[in-house]
């Protein structure tokens, strides 16, 4: 059985979750976790009470292709996260998938506060829905 997979949109002030089922066919958004105190425990503690296999980080790709500032911070986050963890970890482009939220919940009738603090999880869904495809396509392409 492949695993649960926990991705991340890793912001300022707040980190974006969602979840994978055990098969990875379905991605569902958890409450974001706020970047206060010992964040990173709880984040440790979520990864172990949900049983996670694997960890997937947004990645901000510039329009450009580059990567800036925001990849940077990503990419040490993520080193941190890995080595404190012991999970795999993968990275992944995040290209539009906050405005693309964002659109989402304005069409969902979120109000302005719900989608203020909902918008990084339901990216990090995106994310990981896009990721999920990209599995079973290469899955299929074998």
């Amino acid at each position: 059985m492949p695993g649960r997979i926990l991705a991340l949109d890793y912001g300022h002030r707040r980190i974006g979750l969602a979840l994978s089922d055990p098969h990875r066919e379905l991605a569902s958004p958890l409450p974001p976790l706020l970047r206060q105190g010992d964040y990173l425990g709880r984040l440790k503690q979520l990864i172990a009470d949900r049983q996670v296999d694997e960890l997937l980080l947004g990645l901000p790709i510039g329009l450009n292709g580059q990567e800036g500032r925001a990849a940077k911070n990503v990419r040490q986050f993520g080193c941190r996260l890995e080595a404190e963890t012991g999970l795999p970890l993968t990275y992944f482009d995040e290209r539009f998938t906050t405005s693309e939220a964002e659109g989402m919940m304005i069409q969902a009738g979120a109000k302005r506060s719900k989608r203020k603090s909902w918008i990084d999880s339901v990216a990090a869904s995106l994310l990981l829905e896009s990721y999920l495809s990209s599995l079973n396509q290469q899955q299929d392409n074998k």
